[in-house]
């Protein structure tokens, strides 16, 4: 695994590690991090790594309207239509449409301590180190 994606699975993994995230979260995230990246690439690079996330069992995926009790597992496949469409979904502020969210597992807490450091308190000049 390439230092670059390994990076890019830590940066989704410590976002989502602490709370139900949802996708527009995760694309500013990379957006934040990787400036010179177009938005199509955003949305392919986290399409790819989440699917990958999710294959390995690192997260789980919840459906729900506003997550207070609602929500329902799911198993799903994270195309690029599908996060380009939930990336938009902050604009849904009165919660008529399901929202898709995700959640760290055991497993992803485990891979995420082992090889990832924590990214909330530290600046992108350091970064190359935090692996």
């Amino acid at each position: 695994m390439s230092h670059n994606v390994l990076l890019v699975d830590c940066w989704i993994l410590d976002e989502i590690e602490t709370d139900y995230s949802p996708m527009w979260d995760l694309v500013s995230v990379l957006s934040q991090r990787q400036p010179q990246l177009s938005e199509e690439a955003i949305y392919t690079q986290l399409s790819q790594r989440l699917n990958w996330l999710f294959e390995q069992n690192y997260f789980s995926a919840y459906e729900g309207l506003i997550f207070n009790g609602d929500e329902v597992r799911i198993n799903i496949r994270f195309s690029f239509e599908l996060v380009k469409k939930q990336a938009k979904d902050w604009t849904n502020a009165n919660h008529t449409e399901k929202q898709l969210r995700i959640y760290i597992t055991d497993l992803g807490r485990k891979y995420y301590l082992e090889n990832c450091r924590p990214f909330h308190f530290t600046d992108n000049s350091n970064e190359k180190n935090n692996l």
